[in-house]
């Protein structure tokens, strides 16, 4: 008798175990424990939501991050390009907006210009792997460790659905709030770049 129930105990523990293998998992193993490194050269392409007061922008996005290059295109929500913003390594950025060009020191200025909000865009290419920089304070992280909520340079930022992506893990979706201004991305495709 006690060996018919230790043979049903291990055929039981045995189909458990078969089971949970054939269960679809979006989880790779550096989502799962939370240590996958920071990604820096990237092609991402999702959707953006700016409200400042009452003026509000949204559309679509592609940004590409290379060693030399960086490249932010917004698209209306039909697809109809906006704007294109550029900067090439150590040179000053530039805004492609119909036929108007406009230069600037950095990619947030241009950003600003068009969304007509603060974007932080340096910190977005942290936060989208669920990073923070050493001076950010984290109010909340997931099972994983990954941070959920946090504050820095009074932004409140929320990260929610990450996913693994080959060795990344890249969030679903970044809700940023400082003051009037809401940014909300939402990541549709990401890949890591040489």
């Amino acid at each position: 008798m006690r060996r018919m129930r230790v043979l049903i105990a291990a055929t039981a523990l045995s189909l458990m175990l078969a089971g949970c293998s054939l269960l679809p998992s979006r989880l790779d193993a550096p989502l799962a424990t939370g240590l996958a490194e920071y990604v820096e050269h990237f092609d991402l392409t999702g959707r953006i939501s700016v409200r400042n007061n009452e003026r509000g922008e949204f559309g679509n996005l592609r940004w590409i991050r290379t060693a030399q290059d960086e490249y932010i295109t917004l698209f209306s929500p039909l697809g109809q390009t906006l704007a294109e913003i550029s900067r090439a390594q150590g040179q000053e950025a530039v805004l492609r907006s119909g036929n108007e060009i406009r230069r600037a020191a950095s990619l947030e200025i241009l950003v600003r210009e068009i969304l007509g909000a603060e974007v932080p865009i340096a910190d977005l290419a942290f936060w989208i792997q669920g990073k923070s920089t050493l001076q950010a304070e984290i109010a909340a992280r997931d099972s994983s460790g990954r941070p959920e909520r946090l504050s820095y340079a009074d932004w409140q930022v929320s990260i929610e659905d990450y996913r693994g992506i080959g060795a990344a893990v890249v969030a679903g979706r970044i809700s940023a709030v400082k003051g009037d201004t809401k940014v909300k991305v939402i990541i549709d495709e990401w890949k890591a770049l040489p």
